[in-house]
């Protein structure tokens, strides 16, 4: 089970990147963050397509990560932590 895992391994960070309506939209994100490098991928969540970066083992990464981001474009881009 979990009981013995390092506390590291129950937890991880995502970086939420941006949300988009339109589909295409969310997978032309993706495919930049990937040529760059990035472990991006397309969550749905409703009516919206989240472009998210991850999971990274430590928050430290997880903000590395959204420093590299283009602020300016992605201006709602944060980290979140996923269990």
């Amino acid at each position: 089970g979990l009981a013995g895992a390092p506390l590291a391994d129950a937890e991880s960070f995502l970086v939420v990147v941006a949300s988009f309506k339109n589909a295409d939209a969310a997978q032309g994100v993706r495919e930049q963050l990937v040529d760059q490098m990035h472990p991006a991928f397309v969550r749905d969540d409703g009516p919206w397509h989240v472009v998210l970066i991850g999971p990274f083992g430590t928050r430290v990464e997880a903000d590395a990560t959204l420093d590299q981001l283009d602020r300016a474009r992605f201006v709602d881009a944060r980290v979140t932590q996923s269990n």
